[in-house]
């Protein structure tokens, strides 16, 4: 039986509770288990709310910081077909983590902050966003906050597993030029 831990934290025990309650019918965006390869956004749309609090606990921010690490980069290791329950998507998303260490995960997490950050204002996902709120100036700006205490989250659990990595150090990296 895996433990989950990230290195030195154990989220053993709130994993184990978490994964208990994928199961029952109040775990929220069920209707993405009726579609292929949507078993693990199901997964991380349980937790990512939860984590997204501003009073979130520590055991919210690691699992959420781990399987965002997981799909930011593309499930590591597994084939997109492969889905054999939540507990072996939770295991590889684990491995996958601890392979790259907190380091690795806060990396993971701020880059994805930071190039929502610098791509260009009015591009395509901006219409495409703006068209979804039928163009509302108000809509529009809620959207935007949402948005910022979804980052804010990110930013929050890199710092819980790194406080030494910082925005400023990926935005200045090579690695982030396309």
């Amino acid at each position: 039986m895996t433990k989950y831990h990230l290195e030195d934290i154990d989220v053993d025990r709130f994993a184990r509770q978490w994964l208990e309650g994928l199961d029952s019918d109040t775990a929220s965006s069920r209707g993405l288990l009726d579609h292929k390869g949507m078993g693990p956004y199901f997964m991380i749309s349980n937790i990512g709310p939860q984590a997204v609090e501003p009073d979130s606990s520590t055991d919210e921010l690691v699992l959420y910081a781990v399987l965002a690490a997981f799909q930011n980069a593309d499930f590591s290791g597994r084939h997109e077909e492969v889905w054999d329950s939540f507990e072996g998507h939770l295991d590889a998303a684990f491995h996958y983590a601890n392979a790259i260490g907190r380091t690795g995960v806060a990396r993971s997490l701020l880059a994805g902050v930071v190039r929502r950050a610098t791509r260009e204002s009015g591009g395509f996902s901006d219409q495409l966003t703006a068209a979804s709120l039928k163009n509302d100036p108000a809509q529009i700006a809620a959207h935007e906050q949402e948005m910022a205490h979804i980052l804010d989250r990110d930013v929050r659990a890199a710092h819980l597993l790194d406080p030494r990595v910082s925005i400023d150090e990926l935005i200045l990296s090579p690695e982030l030029e396309d």
